[in-house]
């Protein structure tokens, strides 16, 4: 590599270096796995110590032998080794040496910048191999040390590189249930005990975090799958900022319950389900705010790599104070496949709301970024009707089967709903995935002329109320409290 190559030439030309010592630095550089430019600084300043014989560098040799034999050895040891030699280094707070005992000119600049971007490579270049399944396989104190290392050095790969750390980041977590220390927050206020809303994962609670009134989606079971859960929610929401998208300020450990929380701001106004109820908006507010959402899809399905929301629907959709639509809840999203070609076994599962499922889902297909766009035309038809789809059928098999049918939805009989916006959303409704358009698509047809929407008038209390069902399509009354429902 061109690094290892550089270091190669920058030991060879050390003036004040002996033979035999240049050959004891090539000789460490061969062992050496990670922080390849503190081990050969340091290194160097143990042989040219004024006091020093062999004994220090002999043991930064053995250290590096014995904790980075191979690259996943080397990483899932990192912090010893890191620390070791922390310790040797003469620039570093715990060092034992004192750069005064060199002899010689100094050693050189100690770049943790270099060491960052080579950690970077290295993990790319491994993870890229058949050495990625090891990685998979990692549990406990060494999966959580893994994935606060590649939270670490993410942002210091190239852009490929940085989608690759992500998804190999994501798919750790969601095996092992560990998260980045790094993402949890303090100075969280728990305003009482008493739920302001929930849901099958949990209850919802009001807080404080710095001034900010938050709330604080709760993990009710704190083991197994939920772990999983809040890892890969927390890291999801921690990659995303974008006006309509619900930011996350991070995950609290609280102590008097021993609990886990996710902490978003609060959204006075609620979900959009919530919020057309008691405003009943204009056509150019549900238009503006169909807009948004479209924006915040599309900064989804192009990140890198892209993110599918698993569960577009009211419910999980948030209005914030200034009447701009934000996408939350990300407890069934995916970050999608689109680096490494790992087996299929490890992708996304179905999940979602059957009413805003696309077809393709309940005959086995897993989730992606067209169901996805098939859950925004459900959103289109929700806000030209007033109803949820298939509202006519009180059951979720009725749904099951319509839509295993291939159904089409009717046309709303609605003044005010345009054609373009008619035809947009079939498009999105399209049975077959390859014939919806993508979000980026759905952007730019919202930006033509003549995109409009009717007034919002809920079809019937019963219709506009069962986007809230379960899967099934019972209504759950608990379901009702998801406007405060947090990533």
């Amino acid at each position: 590599m061109a690094q290892d190559q550089q270091y190669i030439e920058y030991i060879q030309s050390h003036a004040a270096l002996t033979s035999n010592q240049r050959r004891k630095m090539l000789s460490l550089l061969n062992e050496t796995r990670v922080y390849s430019c503190l081990t050969i600084n340091v290194g160097i300043h143990a042989l040219l110590m004024s006091i020093a014989n062999d004994r220090i560098f002999t043991n930064i040799l053995e250290i590096v032998r014995q904790y980075g034999g191979d690259v996943l050895t080397a990483v899932k040891n990192h912090e010893v080794i890191r620390d070791y030699l922390h310790s040797h280094c003469p620039t570093h707070p715990s060092s034992s040496l004192c750069e005064l005992e060199h002899k010689g000119p100094c050693t050189g600049a100690f770049s943790l910048e270099k060491d960052l971007i080579g950690l970077a490579n290295t993990l790319i270049n491994a993870l890229m191999s058949p050495l990625h399944s090891q990685v998979f396989s990692l549990k406990g104190s060494e999966a959580q040390i893994c994935v606060d290392l590649l939270y670490s050095v993410r942002e210091w790969g190239s852009s490929r590189g940085r989608a690759v750390l992500e998804e190999v980041m994501f798919k750790l977590a969601k095996r092992s249930g560990c998260w980045p220390h790094l993402l949890e927050v303090s100075d969280v206020t728990i305003a009482g005990q008493t739920p302001i809303g929930g849901g099958s994962f949990g209850d919802v609670l009001l807080g404080d975090y710095r001034g900010e009134q938050v709330a604080l989606k709760c993990m009710r079971v704190q083991k197994g799958g939920a772990l999983k859960m809040f890892a890969k929610e927390l890291i999801v929401c921690s990659r995303l900022n974008h006006p309509n998208i619900l930011p996350l300020r991070g995950g609290f450990r609280g102590v008097d319950p021993p609990m886990l929380y996710l902490i978003s701001p609060f959204m006075e106004r609620g979900d959009l389900q919530e919020y057309f109820m008691s405003t009943s908006p204009s056509p150019n507010t549900s238009f503006s705010i169909l807009y948004d959402i479209a924006k915040g899809l599309q900064y989804l399905h192009t990140r890198n790599p892209p993110v599918i929301h698993g569960d577009l629907k009211p419910g999980n959709i948030f209005v914030s104070a200034n009447v701009r639509a934000v996408i939350g809840d990300y407890g069934l999203s995916y970050i999608r496949d689109s680096h490494l070609g790992w087996s299929s076994s490890m992708g996304p599962g179905h999940g979602g709301t059957l009413r805003y499922q696309a077809p393709e889902l309940i005959k086995g297909e897993v989730i992606s970024c067209s169901t996805d766009v098939y859950s925004f035309g459900c959103m289109i038809y929700w806000l030209a009707s007033g109803g949820v789809p298939y509202s006519q059928y009180r059951f979720g098999y009725q749904v099951f089967s319509a839509l295993f049918r291939g159904e089409r939805l009717p046309r709303p009989e609605t003044a005010g709903l345009s054609d373009g916006m008619w035809d947009l959303c079939t498009r999105c409704l399209a049975t077959e995935p390859a014939n919806r358009p993508c979000a980026t698509e759905c952007v730019h047809l919202l930006q033509q002329e003549g995109m409009t929407l009717p007034p919002w008038r809920p079809m019937s209390q019963e219709g506009a109320c069962r986007s809230l069902s379960d899967n099934h399509g019972i209504a759950s009354p608990a379901h009702s409290f998801m406007p405060r429902v947090v990533c």
